[in-house]
């Protein structure tokens, strides 16, 4: 009964840890991709359109 307790109160444990930093990393990552897109978007003065380029 105790190994059952303690492998359950474990899994609680590494879930409420693990989740929670999937989460906000997945928005830091979210967030850094964005920029970067931001960042190689060139944007035509006249018009405000975007222009495709390679880099």
């Amino acid at each position: 009964m105790g190994k059952l307790f303690a492998s359950i109160i474990a899994i609680l444990g590494i879930g409420l840890v693990a989740l929670p930093t999937g989460i906000i990393s997945s928005g830091f990552i979210e967030l850094i991709t964005k920029k970067d897109i931001e960042k190689t978007t060139i944007i035509c003065p006249h018009c405000g359109e975007s222009i495709e380029h390679d880099l």
